[in-house]
């Protein structure tokens, strides 16, 4: 990476990306909203295509009812042969904690720009960076870039690859980064493969985050209509329902909840009890000592 000074805006927040990252009792649902949220990367046309240029390739897990599929062609649609041959790693660098930032936005065009560098100087370095945006219904439309590398590379050099794509994504206060590769189930490789999707914490606080699951490609009846519509489906959890707060598990979580903040609590005020009887202490010998000086 580039030790050099970066010319990003001085908008960072004086605390630690890891003080915005969220509480454990939060993870599922940043787990939720990461998985199912709807992909787009512009990749090169397919080989079979036979016409050079790009094209937006939208997916995400699983699929959902909010994409309509044309009547002329049901079912999945099948991912670009790209895929087959390519680990592809997801990056973002939209700041996790918008609220936290006045000009948020000029914060998080810098941080794009600067994403696109540093990831060119990754080392190793990436068969190509394509754009990439992500979205889903909590947080709106995120930008960032898509690193690739041939699959053909020997393990250790992917493991390299894949620590080097997660300190990319910890440096940015990413909880997360996206990665994508092939899947052969069966005996021909070209056919006979999902494309899954993973999920790769960038901490230990966020380990929970960890997923992974197979992708479909989606499209639209009109291109220019928007990735979701109204309802409950992937990317809005269904309204939860007031009897599930009072289900055994949910009274059981509160409960560990109520003890942990107790215990928390206790904790401070025996520290206090001992600094406070640390200082009665101190307070006495002093005065035995200026009393004693006194008497001479």
């Amino acid at each position: 990476m580039d030790n050099t000074k970066s010319t990003r805006p001085s908008l960072r927040p004086t605390v630690s990306f890891g003080r915005d990252w969220p509480k454990t009792h939060e993870l599922p649902d940043v787990q939720h909203v990461w998985h199912h949220a709807v992909v787009t990367l512009v990749l090169p046309k397919s080989k079979s295509a036979g016409v050079p240029g790009h094209e937006d390739v939208s997916f995400q897990y699983s699929l959902g009812h909010e994409h309509k599929l044309k009547p002329s062609a049901p079912g999945h649609i099948k991912m670009p042969e790209f895929f087959l041959d390519h680990d592809v790693y997801g990056v973002l660098a939209w700041h996790p904690s918008d609220h936290s930032i006045k000009n948020i936005t000029s914060y998080n065009k810098q941080a794009h720009l600067d994403l696109f560098k540093d990831m060119k100087e990754a080392q190793p370095q990436p068969d190509k960076i394509y754009e990439m945006d992500v979205e889903n219904r909590q947080r709106g439309l995120e930008l960032g870039w898509a690193a690739t590398y041939s699959n053909l590379r020997t393990k250790a050099e992917r493991d390299e690859i894949e620590s080097q794509m997660l300190l990319l994504g910890r440096m940015y206060g990413q909880v997360a980064i996206y990665k994508w590769w092939c899947h052969q189930y069966g005996p021909d490789p070209r056919e006979d493969v999902s494309i899954i999707q993973e999920i790769l914490p960038t901490a230990a606080a966020t380990w929970n985050l960890k997923i992974s699951g197979p992708v479909y490609r989606i499209r639209y009846e009109h291109r220019q209509a928007p990735y979701q519509v109204e309802g409950e489906y992937h990317h809005t959890p269904r309204k939860r329902k007031p009897q599930n707060d009072n289900t055994r598990m949910e009274r059981r979580r509160k409960h560990v909840e109520w003890v942990h903040e107790q215990v928390r609590l206790e904790t401070i005020r025996r520290e206090e009890n001992r600094k406070w009887e640390r200082t009665k202490k101190e307070e006495k010998v002093k005065k035995d000592e200026r009393e004693g000086s006194e008497g001479l």
